[in-house]
């Protein structure tokens, strides 16, 4: 059987960030969980889209500085989204983070995606190869969904 420990780069994990004065600790304490409990040997990639649609220079220089300081003590991609994005020589471009979300996965070279925002946080540990290796056995089950709400029987 083909599991995901035999093909580490299955999963990339999307972050939307944009500048607040506590984007710094946020995404710390996001990629420090991710590292932890998700990448341990760099098995996924991160991607991070940094909104900067209507943000002023400052705050996208300060975005930018908590990215770079991030980036030594964490490894992952960023850029600089700009609402608008590429597809089949076509270019979409709307006024909501939806269309960051929708760049970021068009940028995901790898069979799955976890999508995070940075200040949502995990209240527990998630074994992601578990949930991999069940999306790699059943092709039925399309998306995994994680909420902090309670829907019994569902």
């Amino acid at each position: 059987m083909n599991t995901i420990k035999d093909n580490p780069k299955k999963l990339t994990i999307l972050i939307t960030t944009h500048y607040t004065d506590r984007q710094y600790i946020c995404l710390n304490i996001t990629l420090k969980y991710l590292l932890q409990n998700f990448c341990k040997g760099e098995k996924y990639e991160i991607l991070i889209c940094n909104d900067s649609y209507n943000k002023s220079k400052d705050h996208i220089k300060k975005s930018e500085e908590n990215l770079i300081s991030l980036k030594s003590k964490y490894v992952f991609d960023w850029y600089h989204g700009k609402r608008d994005f590429k597809f089949n020589n076509i270019v979409y471009n709307f006024k909501t983070v939806g269309c960051n979300i929708v760049d970021l996965i068009t940028k995901c070279n790898t069979d799955y995606f976890l999508f995070l925002e940075h200040d949502w946080m995990f209240t527990k540990k998630i074994n992601v190869n578990n949930l991999l290796n069940l999306l790699e056995l059943n092709k039925e089950i399309n998306y995994i969904r994680f909420s902090y709400k309670s829907f019994p029987g569902k």
